[in-house]
């Protein structure tokens, strides 16, 4: 029967086994170095669009830019015609004129609503209602640099005096 002193390591073994290791181990990390910059590489490149689809996209994007010149050179012989709203029928003028007001008031309304959950919101987390907005990532009319349409002169409300008061407490 064999003993463990028969497999007994001599000291220069040992030696070439631990150099050896370390040498692997260092092989190791550098390979997997190299394949972390090949992996970032490699989605880097597939992120990228091909040539195909920028094809695509340059396709896509000219017939937009083409349409919108047609149009632009519409609008010019228009305006160098002299023609300009006063050619509408009164009638028209009107439909128009409610047709703006509707689609304020409705914002109006929706704008009012908002703010008014938006405060009572606030008022239950007892936290200002900006703060609120932040947290739960609310963008506001004020944030995204929009204001309310100004109505056009003879619209049937008189300019400068405000239409929307703010709903909710200032803390």
């Amino acid at each position: 029967m064999p003993t463990q002193a028969q497999f007994r390591a001599k000291g220069t073994d040992l030696g070439k086994l631990t150099a050896s290791v370390a040498g692997q181990t260092e092989a190791l990390a550098t390979a997997q170095s190299e394949r972390a910059s090949l992996a970032a590489e490699l989605a880097r490149l597939e992120a990228d669009p091909t040539a195909a689809e920028l094809n695509v996209l340059v396709g896509e994007a000219s017939s937009r830019v083409k349409g919108l010149s047609e149009r632009a050179a519409a609008l010019r012989a228009l305006a160098a015609s002299g023609a300009s709203g006063a050619d509408l029928t009164p009638a028209a003028k009107e439909r128009q004129r409610k047709k703006l007001l509707e689609y304020r008031d409705a914002w109006l309304k929706r704008k009012r609503a908002c703010t008014e959950a938006l405060a009572n919101l606030a008022d239950a987390m007892e936290l200002k209602p900006k703060d609120v907005s932040r947290e739960v990532g609310i963008e506001t009319d004020d944030d995204a640099g929009v204001q309310l349409p100004s109505l056009p002169a003879g619209c049937g409300r008189t300019p400068g005096k405000p239409i929307v008061r703010l709903i909710g407490k200032k803390r």
